[in-house]
């Protein structure tokens, strides 16, 4: 079964870690992989040049402990330049890793992520390390320096409730991106001799709401956050409190995972069975192979009520539209409304301003006095208290095919705009609509784009995001 997003690949490097963390049990190598005949290189070039790889645009390198797997260097040694790859890592033996990356000229193609689970001896007690901290600390300094894209990654369990947001603030401090989960036991990672560290009760999963919502609040006024992501933290708690439970998974969709073996999984953390092995089968046969979809067919049963784990909920959250507008215009207002004041009139992006956006806006691109972002095919946006036009100066991407007319459905509230007809397809230009009455107060407007070119939709060219209009300013008319 073909998909149309290619799938990002995770290689399990080792199942072997020189970590001793309370809440995984990997290092105790009780997990027996069912081949034990290791990739060689002819395997890794034959992957490396099949069709799913090549489509694919991120890699990322995890275990166990990447740094002491041979497999890790032979990657980065072969890993086609055109792959953004992240490395995740305990930082407890990173020298050859800096050394590596030190050394090389495109590091901007390179995320390291770096597991804290607390700030000085709640760390190194969770994860069974003296020292850890200190390891992990020079890290993040030895990679900012480098200019490395880096994010702290942080895991709540029984012990660190209570240390969240110092961690988020370290992040900040040293310009780190950040993540967060509950711990779970399940897969690779289950420790199954301390299954009191997966036990949060009502108290602490309220202390972690309160550090969540002053992280929300500060994450959510940054230009290039992600919403899938934000959203997945507000119903963090939730999940745990058995009220989350209806966003279906696309493992095995978005992505899968490949061991040191050859042996190709989902990326699940419930289903650590094999949908084939690249010793025997290309990885193209074993996508498309009955196995694989047996696989998905099982995922879509558990309808997500297996875990609530970012590896493969956020892409989840970022592919169930539906459900990430819903949720992510409920945060989005609901900071707004915070915050109080007049919204603002107009947006313009060299300002950097995006409080009136909700979802389907991407990232702030452009280059000195010209900044603009990009949008998907669906994306909506808070309209200030009376205003009855919309102006936008912006630019539609062309369609490889002979259409004229591109039509752009516009609805506010509960009610249509009409379309929005276009030929200026190519070109920056200015349009407007008219409202159907004036807006009420936090009303949102949202836009459908039909007949556009949507490179992940049609499998063409090396940006697989889902485009739709590059918007460069908004303004807001009564």
């Amino acid at each position: 079964m073909e998909t149309q997003t290619p799938p990002d690949i995770n290689f399990f490097t080792t199942y072997r870690c020189n970590s001793r963390c309370r809440n995984c049990g990997i290092w105790q190598g009780k997990l027996q992989p069912p081949s034990h005949e290791k990739m060689d290189t002819a395997i890794l070039e034959r992957l490396m040049n099949d069709p799913i790889f090549i489509r694919c645009s991120g890699v990322g390198l995890a275990g166990g402990e990447p740094t002491i797997a041979p497999l890790t260097w032979q990657l980065l040694d072969i890993l086609p330049p055109d792959k953004h790859v992240t490395i995740t890592t305990n930082a407890l033996n990173s020298d050859k890793l800096v050394d590596s990356l030190r050394s090389r000229n495109n590091r901007d193609r390179f995320t390291v992520q770096l597991s804290l689970d607390g700030i000085g001896a709640v760390n190194d007690e969770v994860r069974g390390i003296e020292g850890a901290y200190l390891k992990t600390l020079k890290l993040l300094l030895d990679l900012e320096e480098l200019g490395i894209r880096r994010l702290i990654s942080f895991t709540v369990n029984r012990l660190n409730t209570d240390q969240l947001l110092a961690c988020y603030d370290l992040a900040e401090k040293h310009g780190a991106l950040f993540s967060t989960r509950l711990a779970y036991s399940g897969g690779a990672y289950s420790n199954e001799d301390n299954q009191a560290m997966y036990q949060i009760d009502h108290e602490h999963l309220s202390a972690i709401d309160r550090q969540l919502e002053t992280i929300l609040t500060r994450e959510i006024k940054k230009p290039n956050h992600s919403p899938a992501q934000l959203v997945f933290w507000r119903k963090m708690t939730e999940y745990a409190r058995g009220n989350q439970r209806d966003l279906p998974c696309q493992a095995l969709h978005s992505g899968m995972v490949i061991d040191l073996y050859g042996n190709v999984f989902p990326n699940c953390p419930v289903m650590m069975r094999p949908i084939g092995n690249l010793h025997q089968t290309r990885l193209s046969e074993i996508w498309q192979s009955p196995e694989a979809e047996k696989a998905r067919e099982t995922i879509r049963q558990l309808a997500c009520g297996g875990c609530w784990n970012d590896c493969q909920v956020v892409t989840n959250i970022a592919m169930e539209e539906d459900f990430l507008e819903r949720e992510y215009t409920i945060l989005k207002s609901a900071t707004v409304r915070l915050e109080g004041g007049i919204l603002p009139r107009e947006i313009d992006f060299n300002s950097g301003n995006d409080k009136l956006l909700l979802n389907g806006w991407f990232s702030l691109e452009g280059q000195d006095e010209f900044h603009f972002r990009w949008t998907g095919p669906r994306f909506s946006l808070i309209v200030p208290n009376t205003s009855s036009t919309v102006r936008f100066f912006a630019m539609f991407p062309e369609l490889p095919n002979n259409l004229e007319t591109r039509k752009i459905e516009i609805s506010v509230g509960d009610d249509s705009c009409g379309n929005l007809i276009t030929n200026g397809v190519g070109e920056w230009r200015e349009y407007s609509f008219t409202l159907p009455r004036p807006a009420k107060k936090g009303e949102i407007v949202r836009f459908h784009l039909n007949n556009f070119f949507c490179p992940a939709e049609s499998g063409q060219g090396p940006d697989f995001r889902r485009l739709g209009a590059a918007i460069r300013t908004l303004a807001f008319l009564s």
